[in-house]
């Protein structure tokens, strides 16, 4: 069965073997690099508008504290802070994999070549 989600192609590899990932076919890998590209405009989409709420949240808790310092400490507590974190998070982990699996079909195409 083919995966069809960045969240099924992530969960894939995050709990696949070392010799499932290898014996992944080149053209599965393809279809999965241009899934997941696809995926990086709604990722940074997520981050920029948790990044808006966290701002928000931040101004204000910053009209209660006398220090941003205060603030800051205060602001990394909250569930705004927590979603904030989990977008980043996805966005790194979706650019992080693509790199990852063009090194594995390049890999993949290199070692084709070489048998023939």
């Amino acid at each position: 069965m083919a995966t069809t989600s960045a969240a099924e192609i992530i969960r894939k590899y995050q709990t696949a073997a070392l010799e499932e990932v290898g014996e992944q076919p080149p053209a599965l890998i393809a279809t999965e690099i241009v899934l997941l590209a696809a995926k990086i405009h709604e990722a940074a989409s997520l981050t920029l508008v948790a990044e808006q709420r966290f701002a928000a949240r931040w101004m204000d808790m910053r009209t209660e504290l006398k220090t941003d310092g205060q603030c800051d400490k205060r602001a990394k507590s909250t569930t705004e802070y927590a979603d904030l974190h989990k977008a980043r998070t996805n966005e790194k982990t979706v650019l992080e994999l693509i790199r990852s699996l063009k090194k594995l079909l390049a890999s993949k195409s290199e070692e084709a070549r070489n048998q023939y």
